[in-house]
């Protein structure tokens, strides 16, 4: 949980845990051979590892820097027919192909639990851990306030921007180093935060329109929506149905973007009736993720220098600037000491 939006779907981080508590709040009888243990109240205990290191994730630099083997194309050695042998092939993979295999946009599986179980079927009702419980607690009232580090936020202030490459990476001169900022990455990490802090503000503030935006749906659709109105104006959309097929939106969240108001209500809609069995911590989650893909600029697109400006001016901003929402970096440095090398100015 402390490590969403920091490293990719699917993978997870080595962690080794000290914990230490009084004896009194553990239970070494609860297994025939103590291979588990119970904690006196896993909630609280759960709630404190993930804001501790969540607090020092977001107080550390994770700007991916890269260096000459990740860099290298390897030379394809091509054998002579007659001294094949049946051995195998070991092949250097760029790390980079690891990124690749992560499809942006699809967060469906980004709120997926362990599915290990650490309590018999015969526990008490009352001491079963309710992980919805828990996941509202994570995602909607964070224990620990984190902010980045003056001197991380620093290197934004002393990048000077050289141009775009391949209309989907853009090149700082860092002093030392040359950093590369992807432009999709870095603005859908803006979106996803400012969205999330929308969604987790005790009351979301809306706009009313001059013109209302009217949408249709499906006759099915239209009372599922109704019976998601109180959830919907959480989120500041405020709307009355008009007909059979059709609803009228009056009020839209201040955060969406300039026309591009019909896109965001309706896959705000779409997602909140289609999420009937997930918990709204998750559901919120899960959405920001969606919408902050979907809006942001997209790779192979030009962009301007006050855009790329204020795009750094974002990035700057945000509490977690070196991941998109998925896990991918936003930011990868290269060494003065790495290009030398690839030049073969020094060994």
């Amino acid at each position: 949980d402390a490590y969403k939006s920091i490293i990719p779907v699917g993978k997870y981080p080595i962690t080794i845990l000290e914990i230490e508590c009084d004896p009194s709040l553990i239970d070494v009888n609860v297994h025939p051979t103590k291979l588990e243990i119970r904690f006196t109240d896993e909630l609280i205990l759960r709630e404190l590892i993930t804001s501790t290191i969540g607090k020092a994730l977001y107080q550390t630099s994770l700007i991916y820097t890269a260096d000459e083997k990740d860099i290298k194309t390897p030379t394809e050695v091509i054998t002579p027919v007659e001294s094949i042998v049946e051995t195998p092939i070991l092949k250097e993979e760029n790390i980079d192909s690891l990124w690749d295999l992560f499809e942006d946009g699809d967060s469906s599986n980004s709120d997926d639990n362990d599915d290990i179980d650490y309590e018999d079927e015969e526990d008490d009702e009352d001491e079963y851990f309710d992980e919805e419980e828990y996941q509202e607690k994570i995602y909607t009232k964070p224990s620990v306030t984190v902010q980045s580090l003056d001197l991380e936020q620093s290197i934004f202030d002393k990048l000077r921007y050289i141009g775009q490459y391949r209309k989907t990476y853009l090149l700082f001169d860092g002093g030392d180093d040359l950093y590369l900022i992807d432009q999709h990455a870095a603005m859908e990490r803006w979106m996803y935060e400012k969205i999330k802090l929308s969604f987790e503000a005790p009351a979301n503030k809306s706009i009313e329109l001059l013109i209302p935006i009217t949408l249709e749906f499906g006759v099915a659709e239209i009372p599922l929506i109704t019976e998601k109105e109180a959830e919907l104006k959480r989120l500041g959309i405020i709307f009355e149905p008009f007909g059979r097929t059709t609803i009228v939106v009056r009020e839209i969240p201040l955060w969406i973007p300039k026309n591009l108001e019909i896109e965001f209500i309706s896959d705000i809609i779409n997602h909140v009736i289609n999420n009937q069995n997930v918990s709204k911590a998750l559901m919120y989650e899960s959405l920001a993720k969606q919408l902050s893909c979907k809006k942001s600029i997209k790779a192979n697109s030009s962009i301007l220098d006050i855009e790329v400006n204020e795009l750094l001016q974002n990035l700057k901003s945000c509490q977690m600037p070196y991941t998109c929402p998925h896990g991918r970096p936003t930011l990868v440095k290269i060494s003065t000491y790495e290009i030398e090398k690839m030049f073969k100015r020094v060994i």
